[in-house]
């Protein structure tokens, strides 16, 4: 065989291989969207980021933007943080539920959940009975339910529910729980509560929905400071002889009605209080006893600093506003972490201290260790900082 057959064999073989290396390289792996930044891997798929063996309890998945056709289940005590709420979609296709959370101290915030099956009871997130996981800052739509399930101690916070069979359906022992700040619109049940005690809803608006809440064979739940307002029907009582406390007593008041005034034509004000003088009759055990002529709007806190609010919190603990010591200490010790990091200039980290994990631990122990006005107090003066910061 001549010289140039070999050389040419040879730079043939040479160009065969060159091309089997380009094409057997995998992509990086840095361009794959979803993110266990403890571990440093990335994944293509949310699922395949919770199933992964490295990814363990306590770990935080990142998801980029983009739209996600998954049905998750969370099976770890994991964070799930979406990049931006309006553009992080994780869609069902109309199948079953679309996020499933069957793990205590679960977190899912900055996604938009949408598009479960449209059969009872699918829903954008369904909690099975776990304990102390925090739902907040979601956009949930178009599901037969936007939340369903039997949480205990759960947080469901600053979430848009809209354009659902029921907005949040609670049931069968889910006690404890605070639903706060929500805003629960065009959804043909705003709230269903039902076989569920001791329960805090506060703070939500709930606007044109066919109705705002069902509620049946429930006790001791409180609701106050929500806004009623354009709603087909209000308040909907399945079973006689279950009271719950429609207000937090006078001044503080109690919901917002926005059919109050046809209701109650010749009620007046109390006392200048922004309160009216007859109460908002719900049934033979419910009534708001200090109706709000405006809808509730926060009192601004005094300026105040993270020293101040380590301050505020003592003197709770011993007032006995907060019951436990151990609380009282353990909330300390977060402020004392937000408190180095805003020192050596890392607002961020400690704006994430205050947002994520000392804001969503006084959530959850409102109504328990803490009586819910001492939560309003801590979060306010939170949230405050955290603006300030």
């Amino acid at each position: 065989m001549d010289k140039k057959a070999v050389s040419g064999i040879v730079l043939l073989l040479l160009l065969m291989n060159l091309l089997t290396m380009v094409f057997s390289v995998r992509p990086v792996s840095a361009s794959l969207p979803v993110h266990n930044i403890d571990t440093a891997e990335n994944f293509a798929a949310i699922q395949g980021a919770i199933d992964d063996p490295d990814t363990l309890n306590g770990h935080t998945i990142l998801v980029d933007s983009g739209i996600y056709y998954e049905n998750v289940i969370v099976h770890k005590s994991l964070k799930l943080i979406g990049e931006n709420r309006e553009t992080t979609i994780i869609d069902g296709n109309m199948i079953g539920h679309v996020i499933r959370i069957t793990q205590d101290h679960v977190n899912v915030t900055g996604f938009t959940i949408q598009r479960s099956g449209h059969t009872e009871f699918n829903s954008g997130i369904f909690i099975s009975s776990a304990w102390h996981c925090n739902i907040s800052g979601n956009r949930i739509v178009d599901n037969f339910a936007g939340i369903y399930g039997s949480p205990k101690n759960t947080s469901i916070s600053n979430n848009s529910l809209v354009n659902n069979t029921v907005g949040v359906d609670i049931h069968h022992q889910a006690t404890c729980n605070i639903i706060y700040g929500n805003c629960l619109s065009a959804n043909t049940v705003s709230l269903h509560i039902y076989n569920a005690d001791s329960n805090s809803i506060l703070r939500n608006n709930m606007t044109n929905n066919w109705r705002s809440i069902t509620i049946g064979y429930s006790r001791n739940n409180e609701f106050y400071h929500n806004c009623f307002f354009n709603d087909t029907e209000q308040i909907l009582v399945l079973a006689s002889g279950y009271a719950n406390f429609w207000d937090n007593g006078y001044p503080s008041g109690g919901n917002y009605w926005s059919d109050y005034g046809e209701r109650y034509p010749d009620a007046e004000e109390l006392d200048g209080s922004g309160i009216w003088d007859t109460p908002y009759v719900i049934g033979a055990d419910n009534q708001d006893n200090y109706p709000l002529i405006e809808p509730w709007t926060p009192t601004p806190p005094a300026p105040t600093t993270i020293g101040k609010l380590k301050i505020e919190i003592e003197e709770l603990g011993s007032e006995g506003d907060i019951d436990n010591q151990g609380i009282v200490r353990s909330l300390i010790v977060k402020l004392n972490v937000a408190q180095k990091l805003a020192d050596k200039g890392k607002l961020d980290e400690a704006k994430s201290v205050l947002e994520d994990d000392f804001i969503p631990q006084v959530q959850n122990l409102s109504g328990t260790h803490l009586t819910a006005e001492a939560a309003d107090i801590l979060i306010q003066s939170a949230e405050y900082i955290v603006y300030h910061l």
